[in-house]
């Protein structure tokens, strides 16, 4: 059965390929001479492209018409080349700036132009080095008026089309497949991926397209027949529209995009099917119990006091069956109470205001206060993994006035660390290298104290550029003294087995097995719920199946960068993060290596 995106041999059509037995009459005379009106309208074409290149010291030799609208194999689908030819050496010494400069002109003028046609044939401009010809015949010199390469008899010349056919079926199905998996992927590093297998193809066919223009048959070649098939159908133009798509997917911040994932409890997850978010102007009151706390000047508020005293002051509960303390809210009547109502909210919840030199605690954003919810199981159910600008903000623990240039514009640790306490609040999590602070509900601030600190923060950056497998990094000092990276919440070993597909402990020796199969004999570590044999076989499987990628990645980077394995067996080392929507888990601290814990660590 043919699949959607297969491009099948008998749909590729080659005909308008084949050699004719004369040149274009709409351009060329019996004598193969170039009709002058269109020759006049060309070298007008190309003084104004010669213009816009602003280098009035060097003249170019020659003006040209080349390709296949100036040879035997012309076709509904030729462009009318035309060719500047510039001494590039003459232009600058650096011809490989010069090269860059002239094709980046070239793209301009022909992507501005692409109405521009003769005899309903697009136009196309290119600048050519003298030194380096471009290797074809059928060259006509519009300066001159008269053939410098007169083009070639090709009625020798025989196209094998079947093979082209298949051939270029199977390339296009190549591209259809990678093109839809780009439309439909959203991990960046995975799109980069799709990226440069789109650009390897395009780079293999335009390859073979050189080599074939270099042999006897020059433009009938069978590479370059297979190029102008390909490209005639919108396959190269696409090509490049997708890596630049993709450029700008991965290169894009987009500060409503959701990067994190709490856990939460089922009542509140039937809300948000329920039309319960933000999105849809309501909010739970536990989510906002932060912002009436530091409203208020206080620690903490007692959850029913706070849903008594906004109703007292006008506040709408929502209906959620089976629930008195999950409440919701409309936003807009949490927010009128914030704004204008802090003193009579202050008075019906009998609050002390809190003292300017105390320091507010910050709690972790999952609630377990309340005993008749089950939070260990909710690891079951995806839907319970919610992405957390879907309930609200549950923290925002960054002042406004907070700015990294202004923390990297500080000299020492003391005075980073005070800046970091004055304008995040309390640490979120403290190291013997790097201390830890929040930003917000999607970042982390880990700042390092020493040396092992500016270690681990350049080698976790390193590592999130090139796995999506690690915590991601968004930006970093230039000496590494602090990053920021994906906020995340801390993963179970149930969230484990759920997302990668594969328990825990079986994970472990699979990490076991990878660690001894590049350690020395004498450092190899036991294996507990599978013989090395059953390890190897199954790891074997796993890289068989794109679904178990995470294992994947995580054996790249245990060969690559000689990530601990005794961390990797740890279910704390791991992560999980909500990414476009999908549950995943990462390694969430990914700065630590065999080289760092022997510099740093280990004792000699």
């Amino acid at each position: 059965m043919k699949s959607i995106n297969e491009v099948e041999a008998n749909e590729v059509d080659v005909k308008p390929f084949k050699v004719k037995d004369k040149l274009n009459p709409d351009f060329f005379d019996k004598e193969g001479k170039l009709d002058s009106q269109i020759r006049m309208r060309l070298l007008d074409i190309a003084d104004d492209f010669v213009k816009s290149l602003e280098v009035k010291w060097v003249k170019p030799s020659d003006i040209v018409l080349t390709g296949s609208i100036a040879n035997y194999n012309w076709s509904k689908y030729s462009d009318v080349d035309i060719h500047i030819i510039y001494n590039f050496k003459d232009v600058y010494d650096k011809t490989d700036f010069i090269k860059d400069y002239f094709n980046s002109k070239r793209d301009i003028w022909n992507d501005t132009h692409e109405g521009l046609t003769i005899k309903d044939f697009p136009v196309e401009i290119s600048v050519e080095d003298s030194n380096n010809p471009a290797n074809s015949t059928g060259v006509y010199s519009l300066e001159k008026n008269k053939w410098v390469k007169e083009p070639e008899d090709m009625n020798d010349s025989k196209l094998n089309t079947d093979y082209i056919k298949d051939f270029c079926a199977k390339q296009m199905t190549k591209f259809d497949e990678l093109f839809d998996q780009i439309d439909n992927e959203t991990d960046r590093k995975k799109l980069e991926t799709l990226s440069n297998k789109v650009e390897a193809l395009y780079t293999k066919l335009k390859n073979m397209r050189g080599e074939a223009l270099k042999s006897k048959e020059k433009e009938m070649a069978t590479g370059n027949i297979i190029w102008k098939v390909i490209k005639h159908q919108g396959y190269v133009e696409q090509a490049w529209e997708y890596i630049n798509k993709v450029y700008d997917r991965k290169n894009t911040i987009d500060e409503n995009k959701p990067n994190k994932i709490v856990r939460i409890t089922k009542t509140q997850a039937r809300l948000l099917k329920e039309g319960g978010n933000p999105g849809y102007g309501n909010v739970y009151l536990w989510s906002w119990r932060k912002r009436f706390a530091r409203a208020l000047g206080v620690d903490n508020i007692e959850m029913p006091q706070l849903h008594n005293a906004v109703q007292a002051l006008g506040a709408k509960k929502l209906h959620i069956p089976g629930s008195n303390i999950d409440a919701a809210y409309k936003e807009s009547d949490l927010e009128f109470i914030l704004q204008n109502k802090l003193p009579q909210l202050r008075k019906i919840l009998g609050l002390v205001p809190k003292q300017p030199t105390a320091t507010i605690i910050q709690d972790h954003p999952i609630n377990t206060s309340y005993p008749e919810e089950d939070y260990t199981s909710a690891a079951a159910n995806m839907d319970n993994f919610v992405n957390m600008s879907d309930v609200s903000e549950l923290n925002e623990a960054a002042m406004p006035e907070f700015n990294l240039q202004t923390l990297s514009s500080i000299k020492s640790f003391a005075g980073k660390l005070k800046y970091c306490k004055q304008m995040l609040g309390p640490t979120f999590g403290s190291g013997s290298s790097r201390i830890i602070f929040e930003i917000d509900d999607n970042k982390v601030l880990k700042l390092a104290k020493n040396q092992k600190g500016l270690a681990q923060n350049e080698f976790e950056e390193d590592t999130s550029r090139n796995s999506s497998a690690v915590v991601e990094v968004f930006d970093c000092a230039d000496d590494y003294s602090w990053l920021v990276e994906e906020n995340c919440v801390p993963a179970k070993e149930k969230d484990f087995e759920q997302i990668i597909g594969i328990p825990f402990e079986t994970y472990c020796d699979l990490v076991r097995w990878n660690y001894n199969s590049y350690t020395y004999p004498f450092r190899h570590l036991p294996l507990y719920t599978m013989s090395a044999q059953e390890a190897q076989k199954l790891t074997e499987q796993l890289y068989e199946q794109d679904e178990y990628n995470f294992v994947h990645q995580v054996m790249d980077l245990m060969g690559n960068y000689q990530l601990p394995c005794g961390d990797l067996t740890r279910i704390s080392t791991y992560g999980m993060v909500n990414r476009d929507g999908t549950p995943e888990i990462i390694v969430l601290d990914s700065g630590l290596s065999e080289e760092i814990l022997d510099t740093y660590y280990r004792r000699r």
